[in-house]
C-alpha cells in the first residue's frame, strides 16, 4: 500500500508542476483548478494511510515519512491556492467594506430623532 501511495505522491508532484507551468503562462484559473483537484486527490488517496486520532499510535506499521510528505504537500498546495486568490479576495473585501460603510451612513441619515 505504501508503494502505491509513494507512486501517487510522485504523480501529485507532476500535477503540481503542470499547474505551476499553467500559472507561469498566465492561466491562473486553470492552475487553481489543478491545485484544487490535486489537493482533493491527495486527501482521497492518503485517507486509508493516515491514522485516526483515536487510533494513535497506528495498529499497522506506517511510514511516518510518507505521512509527513503527504501533509507537507497538502500544506504547500493550500498555500499556493491562497496566494492565487489573495488579491481577488482583498478586492472583494474592500468592496464589501465600502458597501457596508455606505449602508451605515444611509441608516444614520434616515433614522429620525426619537428624543424630541
Amino acid at each position: 500500500m505504501e508503494v502505491k501511495c509513494t507512486k501517487y505522491l510522485q504523480a501529485f508532484m507532476m500535477f503540481s508542476l503542470s499547474a505551476l507551468k499553467q500559472e507561469k503562462e498566465g492561466d491562473t484559473v486553470n492552475a487553481f483548478n489543478i491545485y484544487n483537484q490535486t489537493l482533493r486527490f491527495i486527501k482521497y488517496v492518503m485517507k486509508p494511510i493516515i491514522p485516526k486520532k483515536q487510533a494513535w499510535p497506528p495498529k499497522e506499521k506506517t511510514d511516518i515519512r510518507l505521512l509527513v510528505m503527504s501533509l507537507r504537500a497538502q500544506s504547500l498546495l493550500n498555500l499556493k491556492m491562497y496566494k492565487l486568490k489573495k488579491h481577488e479576495l482583498k478586492e472583494l473585501q474592500k468592496t464589501i467594506s465600502e458597501v457596508l460603510t455606505k449602508a451605515d451612513k444611509e441608516d444614520e441619515n434616515t433614522v429620525p430623532n426619537q428624543g424630541d
